[in-house]
């Protein structure tokens, strides 16, 4: 599967947040504004998805059919969703006066 395929996967799945989803959470504007930005920053990486070919392998069949170049540029656009994923988990958030930031140790 080639890593335009894989990307149109994630874009056809990202989710925008709805305002009038009821919680009891008390979640301020800009944490809201924040998780449209966070769709918003996924699409643009997911239809970008030609910036993360930058394999240098040779193209060679693997033993599972997928090309050796193909499954390097895949993991370079999935390692960036990890990395987005783990500052999600470990990053605190932090407020500023009214600017907020996701701080990580």
């Amino acid at each position: 599967m080639s890593i335009e395929n894989q990307a149109v996967f994630y874009l056809r799945n990202v989710c925008d947040y709805d305002h009038n989803i009821k919680s009891e959470a008390l979640l301020t504007e800009s944490v809201t504004n924040g998780f449209s930005e966070f769709s918003s920053l996924l699409r643009t990486i997911y239809q970008d998805w030609r910036s993360y070919e930058t394999s240098t392998v040779p193209s060679e069949r693997t033993k599972i059919g997928i090309m050796t170049d193909d499954l390097e540029n895949y993991h370079n656009l999935t390692y960036t969703l990890d990395f987005l994923f783990a500052v999600a988990v470990a990053g605190e958030l932090i407020a500023e006066g009214e600017t907020p930031y996701i701080s990580v140790n």
